[in-house]
């Protein structure tokens, strides 16, 4: 499904070896170029968590919710039940002073499970806003859950003094998932510190105003990948994903991707990739030569 030239090819291999480097195992990846960052910490599947650079101590509240059909009525994944997560989270991180340049993270988290508010947000304001038909509803998840997660991160200056590229490993755990994940990507990037960084004498007045309050981050997150240079030769459950397809992902989402979340994964039924096909051109047989 893709066709690309001799240097793309060269990037694709190189970002393949790093994933396989940085992550051995997945349930998810979810590649995010965003337009806003979240403001309370989360550390679910699919969740934007960036780490941050400076100690931080920070508490926030975060509305999910997974469909289990979408707009038509077609069910998404094997999972059959709609769940609306309220989760009060707590996240502290602190440099490690044994290395220089790394973080270390801890995020806690849980709440009740149920169908309110997020039916009403989704279904009873934002669609009604819209003009769109209401998400069908069948069985909905019920109780309480949590989520607990742990990660290290070093940083490093791109384009400039500014420490605004990372990488990292972690483990987040919960009473729905576990995984072991890593996560590379650019946090707060300074369109105006590119640009110095090339020739400052191009950068004027107007952008360098605009960029001390607009600042742009991407990341992608890996877990349970396959493959050539990894411990793995085969998926070791569903939702895995090669180190190929991962990285033709990664490329697509910098050369094509919309703002927005995309699940990346094998096409066995546990996640719905349909949107990363459809938007990105992903194709989860997707091999190097």
């Amino acid at each position: 499904m893709m066709t690309v030239g001799n240097h793309r090819q060269f990037l694709t291999r190189a970002i393949g070896r790093i994933v396989a480097t940085v992550a051995h195992a997945i349930v998810l990846m979810a590649i995010s170029t965003a337009t806003a960052e979240t403001v309370a910490p989360s550390d679910h599947w699919g969740a934007i968590s960036y780490p941050d650079l400076t100690p931080t101590l920070i508490a926030g509240l975060t509305v999910n919710r997974f469909t289990e059909f979408n707009g038509s009525g077609v069910r998404f994944n094997a999972i059959q039940q709609t769940a609306g997560f309220n989760f009060a989270t707590v996240s502290w991180t602190e440099r490690i002073k044994w290395f220089d340049g790394w973080n270390g993270n801890l995020t806690i988290g849980g709440g009740p499970t149920g169908d309110e508010p997020s039916i009403f947000l989704q279904n009873g304001f934002v669609h009604r806003l819209l003009g769109n038909e209401p998400v069908p509803v069948n069985e909905t998840r019920a109780g309480a859950d949590f989520m607990l997660g742990g990660s290290v991160t070093r940083w490093w200056g791109l384009f400039g003094s500014s420490k605004n590229a990372f990488a990292g490993m972690g483990l987040a755990v919960g009473s729905l998932y576990q995984e072991v994940y890593g996560r590379v990507g650019l946090r707060r990037v300074s369109i105006a510190e590119i640009l110095a960084s090339i020739n400052p004498a191009i950068v004027p007045q107007a952008l360098e105003t605009f960029s001390r309050y607009v600042r742009f981050s991407g990341m992608g997150r890996y877990g349970r990948l396959y493959g050539p240079g990894t411990w793995f030769e085969k998926p070791g459950s569903a939702g895995a994903l090669t180190t190929d397809a991962a990285a033709q992902a990664a490329l697509l989402a910098v050369t094509k991707g919309a703002p927005g979340l995309y699940n990346v994964a094998e096409d066995d039924g546990e996640f719905s990739i349909e949107k990363a096909r459809t938007a990105l051109g992903f194709d989860p047989k997707f091999r190097m030569p």
